[in-house]
């Protein structure tokens, strides 16, 4: 199901910024994990400026940890983004 920007908008909020990568995060995984728990979503064009190339492996790592993630295509004004969402936040 492809969502459009403005219906995703109504989810989250997205001025919340990302959590800067340092020394707390030791691993990819735990700096997605922190972006989900601290703003709800993460996007893979966010993981992709981040060096972050599989972020469907650290997502299917976090659901097998227990948490409940969801996906969508996102459409935008540069074309389609994949986001991974927080279900029951």
């Amino acid at each position: 199901m492809q969502t459009s920007i403005f219906d995703f908008i109504n989810k989250f909020d997205l001025n919340k910024p990302m959590v800067e990568r340092n020394e707390t995060h030791s691993t990819q995984e735990s700096w997605v994990r922190d972006n989900l728990l601290k703003r709800g979503f993460i996007t893979r064009n966010e993981c992709l400026s981040r060096y972050i190339s599989r972020l469907a492996a650290r997502i299917d790592t976090l659901k097998k940890d227990g948490m409940n993630i969801e996906s969508e295509n996102l459409k935008t004004a540069h074309g389609v983004d994949f986001v991974y969402y927080l279900v029951d936040r």
